[in-house]
């Protein structure tokens, strides 16, 4: 039989049943009293939290009929008031004195005193069970200095766990006991804790099965480049939060859960990924032809175009990795763009990406200085006298300019490099070319 589990830290901080005494003396009533009424609430050593703020806490109040369970969650309540103000090492001790009893009943009176700690420092603390590292490691781990919150006291101790499940034993277990409180010789007013940490080390795990549910569009062979924890590798915790890391990154999905599912019998951890797939493809635009036509000022018509504009990409094509990237418009300057990527070259963390990319700036200038896409003229040109200082310009009669197109040219080949599934580097070669006009020539029309 499988047990899933999330964490196998199990962590028993028995510091917190310090502050829940047994009450100092019991009933003593003879024969079954039909019920037990409180007449009173005494409150005693309370010099740090207000006595009423205590009192509106408790459920347990003078005049009602005593119960067990209500006065321990009292109790758990105003502890909780202590631990939220800094007093967290604050003990409590509940008395319960009969005052009478008869056949019908008795009343008690409930003295509720307090020991108010405002802060302890770290005394002695002493680890049993350690056979794989020794003491002074554990306790560098630790990391305890200066004054000791509850709070700190767990951090402690799950880094503790975590430090255990880096090198493969992420079911060990650890202990808190043996809780001393004691004042500091020559401060009466500071109090130290010595405490022990039993921790039992257990097995070496190593990692199971890896699998990753919920794949619709990606395939499992592309995720299990990316993913760290592979099959019969020493369990290390954290090699899946960079694994988990690496899914969520990706951008493929929506939502990344995991579990690690062990067996008893077994020293294999199986390691399982649920995943919800993201749409990774986005297509837009508007497309359309534009009809033949003729300028007002001139009857020779213009070819039927395709304008508009289109965007296309999909970083997973096919559920593969790859990336495509694809820009059209037909506006002035006119672009269009191509970007691929081909992850995993050689099954190596190395992308190999080309793009190419071609603005055209081409047109037609009214006299106005109006901007007309250019076109085909069937009009012969002749060439006059030039001269050095010219510049290259087709003029009409009719008030047109033809200015000769100015176009970009560029191309890029890059690499990506990943280090340790964490740093990155990129190498470019790029391409770049401007077509600019010859300024030795001047064109006109003859009409």
């Amino acid at each position: 039989m499988r047990v899933i589990f999330q964490y196998y830290h199990c962590f028993s901080l028995a510091l917190f049943c310090l502050n829940v005494f047994t009450y100092s003396e019991a009933l003593k009533i003879s024969g079954q009293p039909k019920e037990i009424k409180v007449t009173k609430i005494n409150i005693f050593g309370n010099d740090l939290i207000d006595q009423s703020k205590i009192r509106s806490v408790m459920s347990s109040q003078a005049g009602q009929v005593y119960q067990e369970k209500l006065l321990t969650e009292d109790i758990n309540q105003i502890l909780q008031i202590y631990q939220e103000e800094g007093y967290g090492w604050t003990s409590l001790k509940v008395n319960k004195k009969e005052v009478n009893a008869n056949r019908l009943g008795s009343q008690i009176v409930l003295d509720l005193h307090f020991d108010e700690i405002k802060s302890v420092s770290v005394g002695r603390i002493k680890i049993i069970g350690n056979q794989l590292f020794n003491e002074v490691d554990l306790q560098s781990v630790l990391a305890f200095s200066g004054d000791l919150t509850r709070k700190h006291l767990q951090e402690g101790v799950e880094r503790l766990l975590e430090f255990y499940s880096e090198h493969g034993y992420p079911k060990t277990e650890i202990r808190l006991q043996s809780f001393q409180i004691s004042k500091i010789e020559r401060q009466p007013k500071r109090y130290q804790l010595d405490f022990q940490l039993v921790i039992e080390e257990g097995k070496k795990q190593y990692f199971g099965e890896v699998k990753v549910r919920g794949l619709q569009k990606t395939k499992f062979a592309l995720l299990e480049k990316e993913l760290l924890v592979k099959s019969g590798q020493l369990f290390d915790q954290r090699k899946i939060v960079q694994s988990i890391s690496r899914l969520r990154n990706l951008g493929y999905f929506y939502q990344v859960k995991y579990q690690l599912i062990g067996s008893p019998n077994t020293n294999n951890i199986d390691f399982v990924a649920d995943v919800v797939e993201a749409r990774t493809g986005r297509l837009s635009g508007v497309i359309g032809l534009k009809p033949q036509s003729e300028f007002e000022t001139d009857q020779t018509p213009t070819s039927t175009q395709l304008v508009g504009m289109l965007e296309a990409m999909d970083n997973n094509l096919f559920g593969s990795g790859r990336k495509i990237e694809l820009q059209w418009k037909s506006n002035l300057p006119s672009h269009f763009e191509i970007v691929y990527e081909e992850p995993w070259l050689l099954n190596r963390p190395i992308s190999l990406g080309l793009s190419y990319r071609k603005i055209s700036r081409s047109s037609i200038s009214k006299g106005d200085g109006t901007m007309l896409r250019s076109r085909q003229d069937s009009t012969q040109i002749t060439q006059p006298n030039l001269t050095e200082n010219s510049q290259y310009l087709i003029s009409s009669s009719k008030g047109f300019s033809i200015m000769p197109s100015i176009d970009e040219l560029m191309t890029s080949l890059y690499l990506k490099i990943r280090f340790f599934h964490q740093l990155e580097s990129q190498f470019t070669l790029s391409y770049k070319r401007i077509f600019l006009p010859a300024q030795k020539n001047i064109l006109t029309r003859s009409m």
